[in-house]
C-alpha cells in the first residue's frame, strides 16, 4: 500500500498521493514506513502549491528522522527551494549550507552537490552577495565541469563578475558561455551584456553588431526594450547624433518607469541639440526638467536655458536660468549659468540685473580665469547706468592687471569716454 500511494506522486496525482497517505497514517500507526510519510506529503503539497504546509511537514521529517539520510537530504533541498520561492533568501542560504555540510560528510550523496552549489550561488547572487556567488559558481565549475548545471553556472559566474564591476573577467566568461553553449538559455542576456561591455571598452561598432544579433536571434527577448537606449548611447559616443536621436525616440515609448523616461528625454534632447534640432531639444529638455530625479532635472534645466539662448528666445532662457540658479545653487554648472544669464541681461538692456549677476560671479569665483571678463562686463553694465565712478574702478582693474590685453585697450577707451 505504501508503494502504491507513493506511485501516485510519480504519476503526478499529488492530491491522491496526499489523501491516501493520510489514510495510511491512520490505518498503520506502527508501520515502519511512517518515518517517510511526512516527506512524501510535504513533496505533494509543494507541487499542489501549498508551500507553507509543505514546509511544516518537511521540517517534521528533518527533525523527526535525522538518521534517514536519503529523505533528510531531499527534505532539506526542498525546504531550501520553498524558502527561495517565498523570497526568504537568508533562510534558504542557511538550509543549503546545512545540506552542503551533510553532503560533504557523506560520500554516498555526491550526486546532489552540483545542484546545491548551484542553488546556493543563485540565492547569494539574488541577494547581491556577489563575492560569495562568484566563489560558489567557480567551485561548481571547477569541481563538476560536466554537470548539467555548468552552462548556467558559467553565466551566473559572469554575472557575479559583472556586478562586481570586474568587466574584463565578466566579458571573458560571457564569451566562453556563448562559444561553449550556442543554445544557452540565457543567450539573449549574454549578448546584451556583451554589447554593453564592448561599448564600455570603446568597441562601439562591435557593440552595435551584437545588438543586431540580439534583435535577429531573439525577437522575443525582454532586453529588446533596452536595445534602442543602448544603441542611442553608442551612436552618441560615435558622434552620430541623428541616429542617436532616432534610437532614443524609439526607446521612449517602452520606458519602464518615470525616472528612466526622464533620463531618456534628456538623452534625446542632448542628441537632438548636437544634431542641430534645437526646437526638438527644447521640447525634451522641458519634459526632462519637469521630472523628479534631481541630477537629471539639474542638467536638463541648465541645458534648456542654453538651448533657448541659442534659439534667441532670450526671455524664456532668462526665466529658465533663473529657475536653475534658484533650485540648484550649489551646482557645478552655476558659474556657466550665471555667466550666460549676465550676458542675456546685457543683450536685453537690463544693465542693473547684469551688474548684479557679474558682481555675484566676481564674489563667488575670485580666482577664476574669467574674473577679468566679469570685471569688464560689470563695468560696462555700470557705464550703461551712468554709474561712472564704479565703472571706472572696474575698468582700471583691467588696465592695471592686464596692461597689454584687448580688454585693457577697450577699458582705456571707456575710461577716456567717461572723462570726456
Amino acid at each position: 500500500e505504501y508503494l502504491l500511494y507513493v506511485s501516485f506522486f510519480y504519476l503526478g496525482d499529488y492530491q491522491k498521493c496526499l489523501t491516501t497517505l493520510l489514510g495510511f497514517k491512520r490505518k498503520y500507526q506502527k508501520s515502519k514506513y511512517l518515518k517517510y510519510i511526512d516527506y512524501w506529503q510535504g513533496n505533494a503539497l509543494f507541487y499542489l502549491g501549498r508551500r507553507e504546509q509543505a514546509l511544516e511537514l518537511l521540517k517534521s521529517q528533518i527533525a523527526g528522522y535525522p538518521d534517514e539520510l536519503y529523505f533528510l537530504k531531499y527534505s532539506l533541498l526542498l525546504e531550501g527551494i520553498i524558502y527561495e520561492e517565498l523570497k526568504q533568501g537568508e533562510e534558504a542560504i542557511e538550509v543549503y549550507r546545512q545540506l552542503l555540510q551533510l553532503i560533504s560528510d557523506s560520500a554516498v550523496t555526491e550526486n546532489l552537490m552540483p545542484e546545491v552549489l548551484y542553488r546556493l550561488g543563485g540565492v547569494e547572487l539574488e541577494l547581491n552577495h556577489f563575492f560569495k556567488s562568484r566563489s560558489i559558481f567557480s567551485r561548481l565549475l571547477f569541481d563538476y565541469p560536466e554537470s548539467s548545471f555548468s552552462s548556467n553556472a558559467l553565466f551566473f559566474l559572469a554575472e557575479s563578475y559583472y556586478f562586481l564591476e570586474d568587466f574584463q573577467a565578466a566579458q571573458e566568461r560571457y564569451e566562453r558561455a556563448l562559444r561553449s553553449f550556442p543554445e544557452h538559455p540565457y543567450g539573449d542576456t549574454i549578448i546584451f551584456r556583451l554589447s554593453r561591455l564592448l561599448a564600455r571598452s570603446g568597441r562601439l561598432e562591435d557593440a552595435l553588431r551584437y545588438l543586431e544579433k540580439l534583435r535577429s536571434s531573439f525577437p522575443a527577448s525582454s532586453h529588446l526594450q533596452e536595445v534602442e537606449k543602448l544603441r542611442g548611447e553608442i551612436y552618441f559616443d560615435l558622434r552620430d547624433y541623428n541616429r542617436a536621436a532616432i534610437a532614443y525616440r524609439k526607446a521612449i515609448p517602452v520606458a519602464m518607469d518615470k525616472d528612466e523616461l526622464q533620463a531618456l528625454n534628456y538623452n534625446l534632447a542632448m542628441a537632438a541639440y548636437q544634431a542641430g534640432l534645437k526646437e526638438e531639444a527644447v521640447e525634451h529638455f522641458t519634459i526632462s526638467a519637469a521630472g523628479e530625479e534631481k541630477k537629471t532635472k539639474e542638467s536638463a534645466l541648465f541645458n534648456l536655458g542654453v538651448a533657448l539662448a541659442d534659439l534667441k528666445r532670450n526671455s524664456e532662457a532668462i526665466e529658465s536660468l533663473k529657475g536653475f540658479i534658484e533650485t540648484f545653487p550649489a551646482s557645478l554648472h552655476l558659474q556657466e549659468a550665471l555667466t550666460l544669464l549676465g550676458n542675456l541681461y546685457s543683450l536685453g538692456g537690463s544693465a542693473a540685473q547684469a551688474e548684479e549677476v557679474f558682481t555675484r560671479l566676481i564674489s563667488y569665483y575670485p580666482d577664476s580665469p574669467e574674473k577679468y571678463e566679469y570685471y569688464y562686463k560689470r563695468g560696462s553694465s555700470r557705464l550703461a547706468q551712468n554709474n561712472t565712478i564704479k565703472a571706472l574702478k572696474d575698468f582700471q582693474i583691467l588696465i592695471k592687471d592686464l596692461p597689454n590685453s584687448e580688454r585693457s585697450r577697450e577699458s582705456l577707451y571707456n575710461v577716456g569716454y567717461i572723462y570726456s
